[in-house]
Parts: structure tokens; C-alpha cells; sequence
């Protein structure tokens, strides 16, 4: 239902989905349900409703100490402030959210994380904080062999410097992110 973007079909199979994990008793594949409609809600655009069904599944998250799941929905949580243009809150739960992944130990999911926090700094005027998260975040890529995400943080480091009127930094993450580009078929 997501990629045929037909949502409404979609939230009303997920509430189903939602009603048997409830019957069930399952609390975790209940928050499950709950993301995948606050996930289905923001796609949509549907900002208020996406919170509300984050909101939920965040809660039984932490009631189960269910960490990797709880750090999942705050990114997602983030992701909506931000696009309301609430960015010093979506800063603040970026980094609760960076905390707890880093005590779970996901090179990726810290790498991905720094990359969400370091971009969020830049659209505050942030650039030392951005640039530093996201050369953490490319190094970690680098090390872990993630070249999508290594494109990624390129480009944002290209942007940086570029605002900052680093130009001859900036070329140099053009020419890696080229290079890579080539690399990997892109």
C-alpha cells in the first residue's frame, strides 16, 4: 500500500493488524503496529496522526524497555518535528535517540543517526556541530563498508562547506562522493 501510495487502504489493514496484536496480548508487536501506521501517517503527510501513533508505540517501548525499538521511534519522532520545522526538538530527541544507540553497539544505525543529527545542526546554522557528527558518521561508514550512507554523508559535508564558504574542503567531498558515486554504479 506504501509504494502504491493508496494509504488509506493501507492504515485500515494496519489497524487490523493493530486490533490482533491487542487480542493477542503482545505488547512489543503491538508498537510494531503502532510504528507502521505513524510510519504510514508520515508518508502521507498526516503529521498530527503520525505523532499520536508514534507517541503510543514509544511508550509501551519503554514501559518494555525495549531499547533498539524505543531509539527507532525517536528517530521517526525526530524525522516529524523536523518537518514541522521544530528542529531544536527534533535536535534534542536526535540525541537521546544517538545515547541509546550507542549503548546498543549498531555501527550503522550510530552512523545513520549522527548523519540525521549532524544535518538537523546544519539546517539550525550549526556548521561546527553538523561538521563534526557527520565526519563521525562517514567515518564510521567508511569502516563498516557502507557506501550509500558514505554518499550521504558526503553530500551533507560537501553542503557544509559550501555554506561556510569552505570551498576547497567542499571540492574535496565533490570529488569522494563522485568518485563513489562511480563506484557504486550511481
Amino acid at each position: 500500500y506504501k509504494t502504491k501510495q493508496r494509504f488509506d487502504e493501507g492504515i485500515k489493514v494496519l489497524n487490523k493488524a493493530l486490533a490482533i496484536c491487542r487480542e493477542l496480548e503482545d505488547d512489543l508487536l503491538t508498537s510494531k503496529a503502532l510504528n507502521n501506521i505513524g510510519a504510514l501517517y508520515r508518508i502521507a503527510s498526516d503529521l498530527p496522526n503520525s505523532l499520536k501513533y508514534m507517541r503510543q508505540a514509544l511508550a509501551i517501548q519503554k514501559r518494555l524497555e525495549a531499547v533498539a525499538d524505543a531509539a527507532n521511534s525517536l528517530n521517526i519522532i525526530s524525522i516529524i518535528y523536523g518537518t514541522q520545522g521544530k528542529l531544536r526538538r527534533a535536535i534534542t530527541i536526535l540525541s537521546i535517540a544517538l545515547k541509546m544507540k550507542r549503548k546498543l553497539g549498531d555501527q550503522g544505525e550510530i552512523a545513520r543517526t549522527l548523519n540525521n543529527l549532524g544535518y538537523a545542526h546544519q539546517l539550525c546554522g550549526y556548521a561546527d556541530m553538523a561538521h563534526s557528527l557527520l565526519k563521525e558518521s562517514l567515518e564510521i561508514n567508511r569502516r563498516i563498508g557502507s557506501k550509500n550512507e558514505e554518499l550521504h554523508n558526503l553530500w551533507n559535508l560537501s553542503e557544509i562547506m559550501m555554506k561556510t564558504g569552505n570551498l576547497k574542503e567542499a571540492l574535496v567531498y565533490v570529488k569522494a562522493g563522485q568518485g563513489l558515486s562511480v563506484a557504486i554504479n550511481l
